[in-house]
């Protein structure tokens, strides 16, 4: 049994170049696998996507715009903006295009991350790319197939991670982490000074902090102060303070130190979602504790340094989100790239302990990819039943750029308890993609009233009762709504 269990683990290192392409290509996959199909979320999603295609319309990339209004409620600088971006001239103005640049990122983040922990070991790679795989909750919901800023922010945060762990060696790494983390600044605003904390304290514990130069510390502040200050000073030619001040304002301090948006949650919530309800972060998770308790002489010897740059990775952020008064899911997903980074390099080495029990490795080796399977099952799973809206259908088949009535106003009125005449994020969005529309709230009385050319969307229930729509041409309709014109 062991000749056959050694053979194994030679034959998966020997070709260690195919596995690695088939797990990223596992990636990939489950990635880019219908895209396009779920539904458009007004949070954060299609906030985002209106930005950057107002931004587009606009010929401005510094200021963003909702409903061509100057937008002071997405308080995010630009870099996600430019992402989607990139995806609409790829792909043109549609769902796929706004969500590309997500996808890419974790695949980008993915190669990286299984490249660098190459350095521990071949096997030890490939377990890290079967894990990015199976994070089931960023493929689930608001990262990887999401146009939002998150998976270019955690790949951002990644980087300068990586970056900081290659600082012993090559010192000019600092300036790498640096630059990283202004690109993720420049994407998700405050949650980047996680970087800062985390970074600082790895300095400090590890003794890197005195080694390092006065030519070193100037040009480490350059490499985060003049992108950031190229940006700041580009916004302020364009509305002043204004925008900086909400940043503070909002973004950080009331985020910090209030509940906002009815996100209260008690203060081991994240704990919970993260190892409570899935199959693949707690047993990472035992994983981490198991081979740190049996390697921690090794490992406390040889590697302090990058020991608490993955404890300082972990803890400074979940630690910080957990305190703060606002939770969001998404707010701690930059934690499972190292806890994945840990489980990797531990199961990798219980594999390969000849002092441990064959049986032991054994077991550890068949309940470790068993999560992981299950992990995957669920990511693929969850994609292949994914379900669009049936008004967003509508919405998206009722009306082509190249319409009569592209680029108008159009009002919307539908038969829903909460925001009938009003123009949602998600519809906005594809009001804008679809149609280029003007998308006007107001409803039935301010169409009937518009004096230029403008679109109604209606449901079948309120255009029967509305007499007024009776003598309006009807573009588009189907049982449940209808497209009229003026």
């Amino acid at each position: 049994m062991k000749r056959i269990y050694d053979t194994i683990i030679q034959i998966v290192e020997k070709y260690y170049p195919v596995f690695f392409v088939l797990l990223m290509t596992l990636i990939v996959f489950l990635s880019f696998y219908r895209l396009d199909a779920a539904y458009v979320n007004s949070w954060d999603e299609a906030r985002h996507g209106v930005n950057a295609y107002e931004m587009m319309q606009n010929h401005n990339y510094i200021v963003n715009t909702y409903g061509y209004e100057k937008d002071y409620w997405n308080y995010k600088p630009p870099f996600s903006f430019y992402g989607v971006m990139l995806g609409y001239r790829l792909f043109g103005y549609t769902v796929f295009g706004m969500r590309f640049y997500s996808a890419l990122c974790y695949c980008i983040l993915s190669l990286v991350v299984g490249l660098f922990v190459k350095r521990y070991g071949k096997l030890d790679s490939l377990f890290v790319l079967a894990f990015l795989a199976a994070n089931f909750r960023c493929f689930e919901y608001h990262m990887i197939r999401s146009g939002d800023a998150d998976s270019m922010y955690v790949m951002f945060f990644t980087l300068a991670m990586l970056a900081m762990f290659l600082i012993p060696k090559k010192k000019w790494m600092l300036y790498g982490c640096g630059f990283f983390f202004a690109c993720a600044f420049l994407t998700k605003s405050w949650h980047a000074m996680m970087i800062v904390a985390i970074g600082g304290l790895y300095l400090l514990i590890s003794g890197e902090i005195k080694k390092l130069s006065v030519k070193q510390w100037i040009m480490f502040l350059i490499s985060f102060l003049l992108p950031l200050g190229i940006w700041a000073g580009t916004r302020m030619s364009q509305d002043g303070i204004t925008f900086l001040q909400g940043m503070l304002e909002y973004d950080l301090l009331k985020r910090t130190g209030e509940t906002l948006e009815n996100h209260d949650y008690p203060w081991n919530y994240y704990f919970e979602f993260i190892f409570c309800d899935n199959k693949i972060y707690l047993p990472a998770l035992i994983i981490c504790l198991a081979g740190a308790l049996y390697f921690q002489r090794i490992y406390r010897k040889e590697n302090k340094g990058e020991i608490a740059g993955y404890l300082l990775w972990i803890l400074v952020p979940f630690t910080a989100f957990s305190i703060a008064s606002t939770k969001l899911n998404w707010y701690v997903y930059p934690v499972m790239i190292p806890l994945f980074i840990c489980a990797a390099v531990f199961i990798a080495r219980i594999c390969k302990e000849e002092q441990i029990k064959l049986g032991v490795r054994i077991t550890v080796l068949t309940l470790t990819l068993l999560a992981l399977f299950f992990g995957i099952k669920d990511g693929y799973t969850c994609i292949r039943d994914l379900n669009g809206d049936e008004f967003q259908s509508f919405l998206m088949e009722s009306v082509d750029r190249d319409s009569q009535f592209a680029g108008c106003k159009a009002y919307i009125e539908l038969n829903v308890p909460e925001y009938p005449t009003y123009w949602t994020q998600c519809n906005h969005l594809l009001g804008e993609l679809e149609g280029d529309y003007r998308c006007v709230n107001g409803g039935t009385d301010g169409f009937v009233k518009e004096k230029e050319r403008a679109v109604l969307y209606v449901s079948r229930e309120i255009y029967v009762q509305q007499t007024l729509l009776e003598d309006h041409a009807v573009l588009y309709e189907n049982d449940q709504w209808l497209l009229l014109g003026n």
